[in-house]
Parts: structure tokens; C-alpha cells; sequence
């Protein structure tokens, strides 16, 4: 199951839920992938009606690989039909939010707690 404070977020594809997540290996797979670093390929996919299913289909493999190793870049664009476009880019609008939170979003106080400071 997908533990949004571990930046992992649920797609349900048919009958099956898959676990995205963007840890440092799967976005290392993405930027291995694009050859680029993970901001501009998030900018990419920000581009509305320009955007290519090519680089879709990429990212959800990335997104994938944590929880399904072994999921082949063809087997995401299989989960991504059967989800649907629109609950693929609502998803990764979740993950790179709970990835990626706000500084406003970080509690100061409790990252003081743990011997950390906020950024």
C-alpha cells in the first residue's frame, strides 16, 4: 500500500494498485533515462498538450521501479492505458508534492527534534 509520508502514491490500473514512488534510485533511473536532472524532466511534462506520451510512459516506469522492480518500460505504457491519462498525471502531480514538499511544509520544530535542520 502507498505511504504518502514515504512519497509513495497509489495508481489503480483495472484491478491491480501499483505503489509510485520517486526515491533517489528510481529518480536516478529517470535521469539516467532523459539525461537530464529530474526538475527539467518534471518541466516537461508541464507542457499541457505538448507533451509527449513517450516521456509519460518513462517517467510511470521510473515511478515504478521501487515497488515493481522488473516492470518493463512497455509494461508502464500498458498500466498507463489501462489507468488512463488523467489518473496518471493526477498521480504524478501527488507524487512530485509529497516527493518534492514546500519548505512551508517542512515542520521546523520537529526537524529540530530529530537533529535536522529545515532547508
Amino acid at each position: 500500500m502507498a505511504n504518502p509520508a514515504r512519497g509513495q502514491v497509489p495508481l489503480v490500473a483495472g484491478e491491480t494498485t501499483y505503489t509510485l514512488s520517486l526515491s533517489i534510485n528510481a529518480i536516478c533511473c529517470i535521469e539516467e533515462h532523459f539525461d537530464q536532472p529530474i526538475g527539467e524532466v518534471a518541466a516537461r511534462l508541464n507542457l499541457g498538450e505538448s507533451v509527449r506520451m513517450g516521456d509519460v510512459r518513462a517517467l510511470l516506469w521510473g515511478a515504478l521501479q521501487d515497488h515493481h522492480e522488473g516492470c518493463t518500460i512497455k509494461d508502464a505504457g500498458r498500466i498507463a492505458t489501462e489507468a488512463g491519462i488523467q489518473s496518471v498525471v493526477a498521480a504524478f502531480g501527488r507524487l512530485f508534492e509529497v516527493a518534492f514538499p514546500a519548505v512551508d511544509d517542512v515542520s521546523t520544530e520537529g526537524n529540530a527534534r530529530k537533529g535536522r535542520r529545515a532547508a
